[in-house]
């Protein structure tokens, strides 16, 4: 299971994280934010709001949504260091480490219930240990 080993990972690699998520695991309301699987066989994230789906990625496309975001970034520097405010699905993240191989990258999620559907659906153990640099949540 993904947030499992995940969860084993944030505790070997990043303690101060995982005891952060560990504090807050029992109040994360995980209906709040819920996977779909795309047209494309990847996975989006929605919020359930009023009997409506407010979608977090593209319902079709996620990667593509992603490639374009990085595009417009494509003036990135390597060796230089990026903060990401907001994991969602990761995506973008990925891309940025794939395309600039010498950077490292600061996460910071405010939000519980997407950080926990990050962890339970995105393998961090395919992150360069040394590249994540850091994982802050709340």
């Amino acid at each position: 299971m993904i947030l499992l080993d995940n969860i084993n990972i944030l505790r070997k690699t990043h303690p101060n994280t995982w005891n952060t998520f560990k504090s807050l695991e029992n109040n994360i309301d995980k209906d709040f934010i819920k996977t779909e699987e795309t047209r494309k066989g990847d996975k989006t994230l929605y919020i359930n709001k009023n009997n409506k789906k407010i979608y977090l990625h593209s319902r079709y496309n996620p990667m593509r949504e992603a490639e374009a975001i990085v595009e417009k970034y494509k003036e990135i520097r390597n060796g230089v260091a990026i903060i990401f405010y907001g994991t969602g699905l990761g995506y973008h993240i990925k891309l940025i480490l794939e395309r600039y191989p010498d950077i490292k990258c600061y996460i910071y999620e405010p939000v519980p219930e997407l950080i926990y559907n990050f962890l339970a659906n995105v393998d961090l153990g395919g992150f360069k240990r040394n590249r994540l640099a850091e994982i802050s949540i709340g």
